[in-house]
């Protein structure tokens, strides 16, 4: 016997062997026999019970390419009830791995969030990446729409939700990054606020949160991209519309910021204070200017001191509305847990009432790098 035969024949008893060694997929689960959710949507009914909605995409034989989504509802006291309650009345396998965005009726986000997210994180083949978002009303309805303007109304939510993201008008937030705030008792997280009027639905700012629930109390688009910006979340752009006075006027503007330096310092005085400072660089292209000003230099001058004194103002609103519905959107507490974790255990008890009554002083300081090419 020569020596390819011998190779040969070890090959073949190899792959005989390894028929038996090696495990069959114990694990299977076939795309064509499952029912793939997309969206799915958390409300609370006029009883106080949970109302789950789902929207699954499918392509139903005989359409073509052409994919439907199709809406189920079910009513109970957990998501895990809930679940079973959907699987029955699916044909498919009903699997939520494949999840793009949860959404959250206002009055449901009132209660404790995490019950609601519990079941998701103990599933290991969650989708984890999902985007997340307060619904002002019932978010149920909004998915029953199906469809809107020609797209699947999950995908139609996904793109929305991106959208804001890049333009830095809503958090980058996903089921796994708001698991993190939820466990961090010095950090507060907020979710993308969704509006509909008239048939339109759009996003109208930040729900901000405390202790795992909704405060009720949201951030306008403006205030959210200025939350953002203080919290050093600038994405690709974000864009503001200011009026300012100047020389005994009025200048309207529209400018894209194109960058940001953050300086955030919590410190602890000797006297047991909290002392946050608070500095923000930013440096801006104006887009649109609607009063008529000169480009000289002096005169550019006096509208970056003017945008400064007015952001900084601004600033302090939003800060203060944060304060107020008891957010730590900027992670104060977090910066004492860090670093004066011996002062973080005497005021942690009062921490909720502390945190309201901070003196907190931002200061933003603009530089304008572009004034666009009529200048």
């Amino acid at each position: 016997m020569n020596s390819l035969t011998v190779k040969k024949a070890l090959s073949v008893c190899f792959c005989i062997l390894s028929l038996f060694v090696l495990p069959g997929c114990w694990d299977e689960d076939l795309l064509k026999t499952a029912d793939l959710v997309y969206v799915t949507a958390f409300d609370q009914t006029p009883e106080g019970r949970l109302k789950v909605t789902i929207g699954i995409h499918d392509i139903p034989a005989g359409q073509g390419d052409k994919p439907i989504c199709q809406t189920y509802t079910a009513e109970g006291t957990s998501t895990r009830s809930l679940r079973n309650a959907l699987d029955r009345q699916t044909a498919g396998k009903f699997r939520t791995y494949k999840t793009r965005v949860l959404l959250f009726g206002n009055k449901e986000a009132e209660k404790d969030m995490y019950p609601l997210l519990d079941s998701i994180y103990r599933d290991p083949k969650a989708a984890l990446d999902a985007r997340m978002a307060v619904v002002e009303g019932e978010a149920g309805e909004l998915v029953n729409l199906k469809e809107l303007k020609g797209t699947l109304i999950g995908q139609f939510f996904e793109k929305l939700l991106l959208g804001g993201e890049k333009t830095t008008v809503i958090p980058r937030t996903t089921v796994q990054s708001v698991c993190s705030a939820m466990l961090d008792p010095g950090h507060d997280f907020g979710l993308p606020y969704i509006t509909s009027e008239d048939g339109a639905i759009s996003i109208s700012g930040i729900a901000m949160f405390h202790n795992h629930s909704y405060t009720n109390t949201f951030l306008s688009v403006e205030e959210a991209t200025l939350f953002l910006i203080l919290n050093n979340q600038l994405e690709d752009k974000g864009s503001l519309f200011r009026e300012v006075s100047m020389d005994d006027k009025k200048v309207s503007l529209m400018f894209d910021i194109r960058d940001e330096n953050q300086k955030f310092d919590v410190d602890v005085t000797k006297d047991g204070k909290v002392k946050v400072d608070l500095q923000i660089k930013i440096k801006i292209a104006i887009t649109e200017l609607q009063t008529e000003l000169g480009s000289d230099h002096a005169t550019m001058r006096k509208l970056e001191k003017a945008l400064s004194e007015d952001l900084t103002q601004m600033s302090k609103q939003v800060i203060s509305k944060m304060q107020k519905s008891g957010f730590d959107g900027l992670g104060i507490g977090r910066q004492l847990i860090a670093h004066h974790f011996s002062y973080w255990k005497k005021v942690e008890k009062d921490w909720d009432d502390l945190y309201k009554t901070l003196q907190i002083e931002p200061r933003v300081e603009v530089e304008t790098i572009h004034r666009g090419i009529i200048d």
